[in-house]
């Protein structure tokens, strides 16, 4: 308990900060069959206000895009260390392809005349905390990030325009 005291103390530990930067459309096609197929350029904004703390970026992460209750593309990205007081853009690209029932297909069309789609982002990502020139490793952290956003547009080259974004973190401690 005192080891954990000192730590806060010497190193004044701070929450990185997360954002979806852009969010651009490649691919979005409604095939005849009623299946969709997605793909979309997504960039994090990820920041370490962290003055002796940085953060590695494990490889098992998902990250994923929901719509109507339902995986619309996935991806990944490549793991990384980030360095203390240092602003990272995560580039990624999310693929995916699904089945839109004729009501989901009507509810999708009408939220896209409307400019009101509505959007989760749903991320998984294994971290772990480094401090030191040879980055020593703190403890294992797996990090759940939800962001929800209401986009006014999905079309294929377009990059649609996000009006609401809220997001939620959630941390599990492990070692």
């Amino acid at each position: 308990m005192a080891a954990v005291a000192i730590m806060y103390f010497v190193f004044r530990p701070q929450i990185p900060m997360y954002g979806i930067d852009s969010l651009q459309v490649k691919a979005f096609e409604m095939r005849n069959d009623s299946k969709v197929y997605t793909e979309m350029a997504v960039v994090v904004r990820c920041e370490n206000p962290n003055k002796k703390i940085g953060f590695k970026y494990g490889e098992d992460n998902s990250v994923s895009i929901i719509y109507s209750d339902a995986e619309l593309c996935a991806g990944k990205f490549e793991p990384f260390l980030q360095a203390a007081k240092n602003t990272v853009m995560i580039n990624m690209t999310l693929k995916g392809e699904r089945e839109l029932d004729s009501k989901e297909k009507e509810q999708f069309m009408a939220q896209q005349k409307e400019g009101k789609i509505p959007l989760v982002v749903i991320s998984k990502i294994p971290v772990t905390p480094v401090i030191g020139e040879h980055f020593h490793q703190l403890w294992n952290v797996s990090v759940r990030a939800n962001c929800s956003m209401v986009v006014d547009n999905i079309q294929k080259d377009k990059t649609p325009n996000i009006s609401h974004k809220e997001c939620s973190f959630r941390a599990h401690f492990w070692n």
